[in-house]
């Protein structure tokens, strides 16, 4: 299993990792009035790291449990 961690400061809201993701895992969302991704469902994460490739600003970062 992997969690997946987004970091809102540095995330820019593009949607590449919506894009990317082979699970569709991904969503833009927003929170105090700042637009970022989100990773829905951790269990569904297959470590693939295809977004951690595709993020420009290096906001995603991914651990294995």
């Amino acid at each position: 299993m992997f969690i997946v961690t987004v970091d809102i400061d540095k995330c820019e809201a593009c949607g590449d990792c919506v894009d990317t993701c082979p699970n569709e895992g991904f969503i833009l969302t927003e929170t105090d009035g700042k637009e970022h991704a989100e990773y829905v469902d951790d269990e569904d994460c297959i470590g693939c790291e295809s977004c951690v490739a595709v993020c420009p600003t290096e906001a995603i970062t991914l651990m294995e449990m």
